[in-house]
């Protein structure tokens, strides 16, 4: 006798993310040919990612960096479009952008708005390349809460114009200078702004990885991690400065986007010419060992790169994701850190948006509890909600 038809749960279906490494006819199904504008659940369940809500009128320009900056216990959120720094009014939606120059718009010549903004010894401090560095001194400055940088090492000759940097370890680090690109230099034990005094110093890499270029600097364990284009340097020993001590040199490997560097957890991740990677510590060894975080996306990632560079990243600490926008593209790769995969990799989605509504900057923020979005049509967003809405 026939018995009734009986419902059949699928509970591992497209349970590890988006594979496009594989033959899609012989993949399992606990993964995914196509991942868009998803998430994958503590559970392992596929729901809707949420959705960006914008919280200022746009500019039309794309906000091309964003940060938050605790200004003698006040956060405030800075963002940058065109050749200016804003502090941003979200009570004013049509105004959160100031019209006039005042310590609330800081207008630099040569800007572009592809900002690093570092956070060091209660000031905020914003690298951009070919321009001089510029500092935010906000309620500890006396009259004018902007400023360039006043000194310059006595290496440059010409324009001390770093293109990344780091606060760490008592100190500003700085690199990709266009005269010197190959040497990192750091400041007078926390002062920001003095290059020259007792303390301050430069490493020349030109002897340790050969002709390279310096894209990013980062702290790890304890050690200073230097990013070129084609290899990385590690440091030990950075809080005494002068008696820094050659840890590893990582030939073959670089950094191709300063904004893709991230720490999350114990792990420092890292956009490289063929993928996604991090720098693992382990306990038995005491060096750094390569592992490719994008392995099941890894020929359609290459491809995204050969097509541009033009990167921004974030890790979203509540959600456990790191999220990496092609910022030309409206390509954006969600990791969640969450779970592992059987690669022993993040699982993957991609996110896409309309009307220009992808990000162009993305930070997280303690005063909105969460991601804020800086987006290509010149808005601020927050991921929230359950749909893109104005």
């Amino acid at each position: 006798m026939a018995k009734p038809l009986s419902y059949q749960p699928l509970p591992n279906y497209g349970v590890n993310g988006l594979n496009t490494q594989n033959n899609p006819s012989t993949l399992n199904p606990d993964w995914l040919t196509t991942a868009e504008n998803i998430v994958l659940r503590e559970s392992g369940r596929i729901s809707f990612r949420k959705g960006l809500k914008q919280k200022v009128v746009p500019t039309g320009t794309a906000i091309g960096s964003i940060t938050e900056h605790n200004d003698q216990g006040t956060n405030k959120i800075f963002a940058s479009h065109g050749t200016s720094i804003y502090t941003i009014d979200f009570t004013s939606p049509n105004a959160a952008f100031p019209t006039g120059d005042d310590d609330t718009k800081h207008t630099v010549a040569n800007s572009s708005g592809d900002w690093q903004f570092v956070n060091f010894n209660n000031r905020l401090h914003c690298f951009h390349t070919g321009v001089v560095p510029q500092r935010y001194d906000g309620s500890l400055g006396s009259g004018v809460k902007w400023i360039a940088h006043a000194t310059d090492p006595a290496s440059i000759s010409t324009l001390f114009d770093p293109s990344c940097g780091m606060g760490y370890y008592g100190k500003l680090w700085c690199g990709g200078v266009t005269e010197a690109p190959d040497v990192v230099f750091y400041s007078v034990l926390l002062d920001g702004d003095d290059w020259t005094g007792s303390g301050s110093g430069y490493i020349d890499l030109k002897t340790v990885w050969g002709t390279d270029e310096i894209v990013a600097i980062a702290p790890f364990f304890g050690k200073l991690v230097i990013f070129g284009k084609n290899n990385i340097v590690v440091y030990d020993d950075p809080r005494s400065g002068g008696t820094l001590a050659l840890n590893e040199v990582i030939k073959g490997i670089g950094c191709v986007s300063r904004d893709s560097v991230q720490a999350i957890a114990d792990d420092l991740v890292f956009l490289s010419e063929t993928g996604l990677r991090s720098l693992a510590r382990t306990t038995e060894k005491d060096k750094l060992p390569m592992q490719d975080l994008s392995r099941a996306i890894k020929d359609t990632l290459i491809r995204n790169i050969s097509q541009s560079t033009n990167v921004k990243s974030v890790y979203v600490e509540n959600e456990g994701v790191y999220i990496m926008s092609f910022v030309d593209k409206n390509i954006n790769y969600v990791f969640d850190f969450k779970h592992r995969t059987p690669l022993n990799t993040p699982r993957i989605t991609t996110w896409t948006f309309d009307l220009d509504r992808e990000p162009a900057s993305m930070a997280y923020t303690e005063l909105y509890s969460g991601l804020l979005v800086g987006q290509k049509d010149g808005s601020i967003a927050g991921y929230e909600g359950y749909h893109d809405i104005d």
